[in-house]
């Protein structure tokens, strides 16, 4: 009788610690671009996916910045990761602002996991008169509820970037480079054709991200670690 319920014992614990360990991959969000490039007067749409990692999400709710200079939002739609019949709270858009408010909710019970899919599909203009360079998406707050209406923690941002370009950053033109060799700084002169510029430009986004992408986890995680330590 004591090895069985011992038995018994040893198999709930197992169950209850796999339970426990089934969700501690957090969910990833992505910004998702059609192309690297878009030229002045084009427009395109960006992707909001989620990756819930086995959560179940019931409700989303996300604020994206955006360069007002460079572009606007003409049309966002609701996609799939709540559902066909899901219900929109919020739905503000600030072009004069450069920011993007959304937050919509399932309607009826949420079964995990939940499939990775679509939250967002945002349609950007670029403006004629915008300047060639990268350009941003950040996701500046966001909120995610699980099956059991708890927020989830610690959601894992992966921002998004374009490159603008307009007919006179395409075409072949002078550009000066400044490198330092053996601490002495040396000004060479090349000439850059599409593909050196696109190179180019490609390199310092590439990095950018990186660097950008690696502070605000950092902060992100830090502030998690502030507002647990407060809450006890």
């Amino acid at each position: 009788m004591q090895r069985a319920i011992h038995l018994i014992s040893s198999l709930m614990l197992i169950v209850l610690t796999t339970a426990s360990f089934a969700n501690e991959t957090p969910p990833e969000v992505h910004v998702l671009v059609p192309s690297e490039t878009v030229q002045a007067g084009q427009t395109f749409t960006v992707r909001v996916y989620v990756d819930p990692r086995g959560y179940g999400i019931s409700a989303a709710e996300i604020e994206i910045r955006f360069s007002r200079e460079a572009m606007e939002i003409v049309e966002v739609s609701l996609a799939d990761l709540l559902g066909k019949n899901a219900v929109i709270a919020v739905k503000k858009v600030y072009n004069y602002m450069g920011l993007l408010e959304y937050a919509a909710s399932r309607v009826g019970p949420t079964t995990p996991p939940t499939p990775a899919t679509d939250f967002l599909h945002i349609t950007f203009q670029v403006k004629n008169d915008a300047r060639p360079g990268i350009y941003f998406f950040n996701i500046t707050d966001y909120s995610f509820i699980d099956e059991k209406f708890s927020e989830i923690i610690g959601v894992q941002l992966l921002n998004g970037s374009i490159i603008v370009e307009t007919s006179s950053s395409t075409t072949s033109k002078n550009t000066w480079i400044s490198s330092e060799i053996n601490n002495t700084l040396q000004i060479t002169s090349i000439s850059s054709n599409t593909e050196t510029y696109s190179t180019f430009i490609n390199f310092l986004k590439q990095n950018i991200q990186k660097m950008y992408e690696y502070l605000r986890n950092i902060i992100r995680w830090l502030e998690e670690l502030l507002n647990r330590l407060i809450s006890r």
